[in-house]
C-alpha cells in the first residue's frame, strides 16, 4: 500500500498546489499508479526516467525527475505567470498538479524483471502519457491538468498546446535532456 503520507515526504513541493481538493486528487492519483503497477513504498524509488533512452549509469530515477520537473514548473509559474497575466490565462495550480503527475504512469509502463528496470507486458499499447492522462480523468482532476500530462511528451508534439502544457512540456523537455547529455544509452 502506497499513502498519501509517503508521497508527501517523497514529495513536499505537493505542498505549492494551493487548491487542497486538487492536491488530494493528485496524491490519490499518483498511489492508484504506484499501486496499479505493482509498485510500493520500498522499491518505488527504483523505478527509472527512461528503459532505453537512458543507460543503467544514470544515478536519477523518476521520483528526482519529478522532483525536478515541479521545480522547474514552480520558476516558470512565479516568472510567467506576473509578468504576461494581461496577456495570458495560465493557472499555477494546474501546471503543478500536472507536473506532479505528467510521469506517474511510468508505474504501469515501466516493471522490474529480473533485477532490472523493463518495459511492463502491455506497455507497447499504452506509454504513460496516454495512461496518466486516463488516470487523472479517473479521479476527476481537471481537464486543463489531463491535457497536459497527456501531451507532455512527443505524442503532444503536434497537438494544441495550452500555457499550461507548454510550461510542463518544457520543463519536462529540460530536466530529461539535460541528464540525455551525458546519460543517453
Amino acid at each position: 500500500m502506497v499513502t498519501k503520507r509517503f508521497l508527501l515526504d517523497e514529495f513536499p513541493e505537493v505542498m505549492w498546489i494551493k487548491d487542497e481538493a486538487l492536491r488530494e486528487k493528485c496524491l490519490d492519483t499518483f498511489a492508484d499508479a504506484l499501486q496499479t503497477g505493482g509498485w510500493d513504498e520500498e522499491n518505488a524509488s527504483a523505478c527509472p526516467i527512461a528503459v532505453t533512452e537512458l543507460s543503467p549509469e544514470c544515478p536519477l530515477g523518476n521520483f528526482s525527475h519529478v522532483h525536478d520537473v515541479m521545480y522547474l514548473c514552480k520558476v516558470m509559474c512565479d516568472w510567467y505567470i506576473p509578468r504576461y497575466a494581461e496577456h495570458i490565462d495560465c493557472d499555477p495550480d494546474m501546471v503543478l498538479a500536472a507536473a506532479f503527475l505528467h510521469d506517474c504512469c511510468k508505474y504501469t509502463e515501466y516493471t522490474i524483471k529480473d533485477g532490472r528496470p523493463a518495459y511492463a507486458e502491455d506497455a507497447r499499447y499504452m506509454r504513460h502519457p496516454l495512461a496518466g492522462a486516463i488516470l487523472a480523468a479517473k479521479h476527476g482532476l481537471p481537464p486543463k491538468v489531463i491535457h497536459a500530462i497527456a501531451t507532455h511528451s512527443f505524442e503532444g508534439s503536434d497537438s494544441y498546446q495550452s500555457p499550461e502544457s507548454h510550461l510542463l512540456k518544457q520543463a519536462d523537455s529540460a530536466s530529461f535532456g539535460y541528464l540525455y547529455l551525458r546519460f543517453h544509452a
